[in-house]
């Protein structure tokens, strides 16, 4: 069995450490850490406000010394039995009605760990007695990074908001729920290869988890979000921080399947580093030190430096020939960074994570050949000899499995190495081991392609051909006598031969396949007993 490094081992402990520290992190801010809103009753209608003034004032008490103020009056047309709405993004937020405080949104004063609110969406109602009154609306930024953040105010339906927001995030939501169910799913195939087909395999564990991650990233980033989550909005903004920053460790690892040697140590000892910056980033925001929000700057500078170290190992590195992917890393690269690049130009374009699709949307076409591919391979290995590359015995069950008799013109054949122990001992078992190798060549280039060549186990062998009658049968074992001969001749290994026995359907009509198997075992065991026979009666002479 392949033996995995220091860094494989390392890495993956990380990567599983990590995953347990975020979970248990996100379940405490779920039920611990919360926003505290004061608000008065439901809304009724739908339009923009756009008649306010804007006044920014300095406050050394604020986090970034700072607060907005935003000021309209309210007239007839938005006063009958609407709402009041508008989304802020790391804002305190506080609205009045002429002095009154009718809403507040800041983070709860028994909170431990943040300070943040995450994305937030402000309902209030606005009823006909609240004409005339004016609206202040004081929004306080927590970081420097949404000071120029301008909201928009919306006074309608509650209900036609919400849908509209709703419709304007149903692709990026698609596409995160997609990401979310495919990683489920490959993992659950995963775990049916590894339990009932026995192929012990786990990069694409990795894969999984990293599409569960990207879709939980994309998915808690986006403004309806705090309306489907409306429980607890504060937790959305760590989930997405915190997914964002596994999944940039995950690529890494996953990333390292590509490649051998030297330059797969370099990525998993980078999967590594990132696993232990991820660890410090958690452990600043658990301390108070810091918000995730702040390190966001932390998590693109990870991700440009793995852009940059990927294409080194592409252009200079030995890529690992790995059955679970199409033994390219270009696909993935190419498509996942060309995603990552557009995602990081739009969002520091925009100011905004809204238009950031393109790397979810790239994964998930990888994701989808990957997997395709991934099951065909996988499958091959289930039925596939390692050692000869001939089918194994269990596919050559799976076909004896019929207990109908066999009805159109098909032939089993047995065959098996006579000698082979005493070459073992005479010559070693890699002598032997080269022999069966050779035969399994000789097998696969004289029978047709269409045949099913198994190897059973040991120096046997098996083959099921349809659409043989004895006369072509014939041929083929002529041909296969002669590509024998070739190879003694000709290789300085010790000579092959073989004992055969085989049984044509069309000869024992209502046998099934186990039957014809049978017949085709007992002749070829007294082809070997005549073989032994007569090589006991040439030492004798």
């Amino acid at each position: 069995m392949k033996q995995h490094s220091k860094f494989w081992k390392l890495s993956v402990i990380l990567l599983i450490g990590l995953t347990v520290l975020f979970s248990i992190f996100f379940v405490y801010m779920g039920l611990f850490e919360n926003v505290s809103v004061y608000a008065v009753d439901t809304c009724n209608k739908y339009d923009t406000v756009d008649n306010y003034t804007v006044e920014q004032m300095t406050d050394p008490t604020a986090p970034c010394q700072i607060r907005t103020v935003y000021r309209w009056r309210i007239d007839e047309s938005t006063a009958s039995g609407s709402c009041l709405c508008f989304y802020v993004v790391h804002q305190y937020a506080h609205v009045y009605y002429d002095d009154e405080l009718v809403y507040s949104l800041e983070a709860s004063a028994g909170n431990r760990i943040g300070d943040s609110t995450s994305s937030n969406w402000v309902t209030l109602p606005i009823h006909p007695q609240d004409v005339g009154k004016t609206v202040t609306v004081v929004l306080t930024p927590l970081f420097d990074s949404v000071v120029h953040f301008q909201p928009t105010f919306l006074s309608g339906s509650h209900f036609a908001i919400f849908f509209d927001r709703l419709f304007k995030d149903i692709f990026q939501l698609f596409l995160s729920m997609l990401c979310i169910v495919l990683g489920i799913f490959i993992i659950g195939v995963q775990i049916y290869f590894i339990f009932f087909a026995n192929i012990k395999t786990w990069d694409m564990f990795l894969l999984g988890g990293l599409a569960i991650a990207l879709g939980g990233w994309r998915i808690t980033d986006t403004c309806s979000s705090p309306i489907l989550f409306s429980a607890n909005p504060m937790v959305l903004g760590y989930i997405t921080i915190g997914a964002l920053l596994m999944c940039t460790v995950g690529m890494v690892h996953f990333m390292s399947t590509f490649f051998s040697g030297k330059k797969k140590e370099i990525l998993l000892a980078l999967s590594c580093v990132g696993s232990l910056i991820v660890l410090v980033v958690l452990l600043l925001q658990v301390l108070g030190v810091a918000d995730f929000k702040e390190m966001l700057p932390v998590c693109h500078i990870m991700l440009v430096v793995l852009t940059a170290v990927v294409l080194g190992m592409i252009l200079f590195g030995k890529r690992d020939r790995v059955a679970h992917q199409d033994g390219n890393p270009k696909n993935f690269f190419i498509i996942l960074a060309t995603g990552i690049t557009l995602d990081l130009i739009a969002f520091y374009v925009s100011k905004s994570s809204s238009y950031v699709l393109y790397t979810i949307l790239a994964f998930i076409v990888y994701l989808v050949l990957v997997f395709i591919n991934n099951v065909m391979s996988t499958t091959r290995k289930a039925y596939t000899d390692i050692r000869t590359g001939l089918a194994n015995k269990t596919r050559w069950n799976e076909l004896m499995n019929d207990n109908l008799p066999v009805a159109e013109d098909t032939v089993i054949i047995m065959l098996d190495l006579n000698g082979l122990k005493q070459v073992n001992d005479k010559y070693g078992h890699e002598a032997g081991d080269r022999m069966i190798l050779h035969f399994s060549n000789i097998l696969r280039n004289t029978f047709p392609s269409s045949s099913t060549i198994c190897r059973w186990g040991g120096d046997e062998f098996s083959i099921l051909a349809s659409s043989m009658e004895r006369e072509r049968l014939e041929y083929y074992i002529r041909l296969l006598n002669v590509a024998v001969e070739k190879h003694n001749e000709t290789s300085t290994d010790p000579a092959l031969y073989f004992a055969v026995g085989y049984a044509l359907s069309r000869e024992y009509p209502g046998l099934n396949h186990r039957e014809l198997l049978a017949v085709a075992d007992s002749q070829m065991y007294l082809d070997k007993q005549k073989w032994y026979g007569q090589k006991d009666e040439a030492t004798a002479d």
